[in-house]
């Protein structure tokens, strides 16, 4: 069987671990990584020298930059929704932006591995 490219990387909602239980979750709009994008970020990633890698702050901005599409009810101080925009990406907390990113590089690699043995 030959390889074949991978098509539609398609959009997943996906909602952070601290928002699970909400009424009104945000949800994230993740997309899988490219070939190329996934590449540019595994550069970015370490060995700990105990067996675990650790991916740099460049890498994990990269993933969110690249598998970040959008959002739904994700409310400013005041309840009002925040446009999805670079400026309001900011304002995502530090522990959720680690979370994404570890989920897109996670739906990265499923979507690699689905295309790969279908």
């Amino acid at each position: 069987m030959s390889i074949t490219a991978i098509s539609g990387l398609t959009v997943q909602d996906y909602i952070c671990a601290a928002d699970k239980e909400s009424d009104e979750p945000t949800t994230f709009k993740l997309k899988p990584l490219s070939g190329m994008h996934y590449m540019e970020i595994m550069a970015e990633v370490t060995d700990s020298g105990n067996g675990e890698q650790r991916i740099s702050g460049n890498g994990l901005r990269l993933a969110i930059k690249h598998g970040l599409t959008g959002w739904d009810n994700f409310p400013d101080d005041n309840g009002k929704d925040l446009k999805f925009n670079s400026m309001n990406l900011q304002k995502i907390p530090p522990v959720e932006l680690a979370e994404l990113a570890g989920q897109i590089l996670s739906i990265s690699e499923v979507s690699g591995a689905q295309t790969k043995n279908s």
